[in-house]
């Protein structure tokens, strides 16, 4: 069964891209499974993880987050806000500001 994310950032989705190992960068947040999924690439260039809120280093992702358009994801992983009761609120209030919808994504 597939996890729903919400996407904080998806960068250079071009279909016409085919396999290609640099984009689109993705980033999105499960509340479900609270994790966080980062993905790089298209097709045969795929890769990607998803790892626990709890656990993730987000100092060991800035660059990419900030390649992929959603540095604000940063100071919201930072705070805490995430693992809250209000965690879904917040972020889907920070992601509304910031990119002006709400998507969603299966992994």
């Amino acid at each position: 069964m597939a996890d729903t994310y919400y996407v904080a950032s998806r960068d250079g989705d071009d279909p016409m891209q085919g396999h290609d190992p640099d984009r689109p960068n993705v980033v999105g947040v499960s509340f479900e499974t609270a994790t966080i999924l980062v993905s790089q690439g298209s097709g045969h260039g795929l890769c990607g993880s998803a790892v626990p809120i709890a656990e993730f280093d987000a100092t060991a992702w800035e660059t990419f987050f900030a390649d992929a358009g959603c540095s604000w994801l940063l100071d919201v992983l930072a705070d805490g806000t995430l693992e809250g009761p209000d965690g879904e609120a917040a972020f889907l209030a920070a992601c509304s500001a910031e990119r002006g919808t709400i998507e969603t994504v299966e992994s």
